[in-house]
């Protein structure tokens, strides 16, 4: 998780894998939260924001490799099919990383009464 690709295909495979193991860390905190497991949240939480920076890391990289890419060269199947696959990775993190702070907010709340 610490030397970038180098290739711009390289990095969406990269950017898709670290998406899938994010979702399964947020599925982790789910059910930890359900759970009221503090100490399993606790020990994720670095883990979860690695898994976030390294993904900053690769958005960066890809769009650095995509604005040397020439404008009329059009992307391939494959590459399209890895951005479709992308942002509906990065959708399913973001409603699943939402219904975790709900979720946090409720075990947060019942802890204090």
């Amino acid at each position: 998780m610490n030397e970038l690709p180098t290739t711009f295909d390289a990095v969406l495979t990269a950017e898709n894998d670290g998406y899938h193991a994010l979702i399964t860390l947020l599925h982790d905190e789910t059910r930890a939260l359900c759970a009221g497991d503090i100490g399993v949240l606790e020990r994720q939480a670095d883990a979860k924001l690695a898994q976030v920076r390294w993904l900053e890391r690769l958005f960066g990289e890809r769009q650095r490799l995509a604005a040397r890419r020439p404008a009329s060269a059009p992307a391939s199947p494959d590459t399209e099919s890895a951005l479709a696959l992308l942002h509906e990775r990065a959708g399913e993190a973001k409603r699943l990383n939402a219904l975790n702070g709900r979720l946090k907010s409720h075990v947060e709340h019942a802890i204090h009464f």
